[in-house]
């Protein structure tokens, strides 16, 4: 990865980091992260542990899917996580620090839109997933209402999505 990237990276995060607890309390009753959860529960597939989650944030999805271990960049949801019981650790996408097959199930939930390079990260999960194991992706369609819908958030400069890409 290259400096710009990280750097880029860095100033996604740092909105997260300056705003958790913000960000965490927009999942109180949120009508939208029901539905995502509900969703991600519906799988038909058994999703075995150890359990891994690129961008836990607060860790609201990692406490609800029984998630041990979550990355993020930004340093105040990892907090937020960890009084989730989530163990955390501060660590990007794109260089995630397992080793290779450590993990039955990774979950990529809503976040490709926030990355840096995620194609890299795609690699780095598909690198630490064990044989037969699971990458769950939540995505946000940029085609679909909830895509357009917070396309329309990032052209008012919305704090949370400015930098995203949908």
């Amino acid at each position: 990865m290259t400096t710009d990237s990280r750097i880029s990276w860095q100033e996604k995060a740092a909105v997260f980091h300056k705003q958790a607890a913000d960000y965490d309390k927009w999942f109180d009753g949120s009508l939208l992260f029901d539905i995502e959860l509900a969703a991600v529960q519906e799988l038909q597939t058994p999703l075995a542990a150890p359990k891994l989650e690129v961008g836990v944030g607060p860790g609201r999805f990692a406490r609800a899917l029984h998630v041990s271990v979550g990355v993020d960049p930004a340093l105040a949801p990892l907090r937020l996580a960890r009084t989730r019981h989530v163990d955390v650790i501060r660590a990007i996408g794109e260089q995630l620090p397992f080793g290779d097959r450590s993990f039955a199930t990774v979950y990529l939930l809503f976040t490709l839109c926030f990355l840096t390079a995620p194609r890299q990260v795609i690699g780095e999960c598909h690198r630490i997933l064990r044989p037969g194991g699971h990458l769950v992706l939540g995505m946000v369609p940029a085609a679909g209402a909830w895509g357009r819908a917070l396309q329309a958030k990032k052209e008012k400069d919305h704090p949370f999505y400015r930098h995203a890409s949908f």
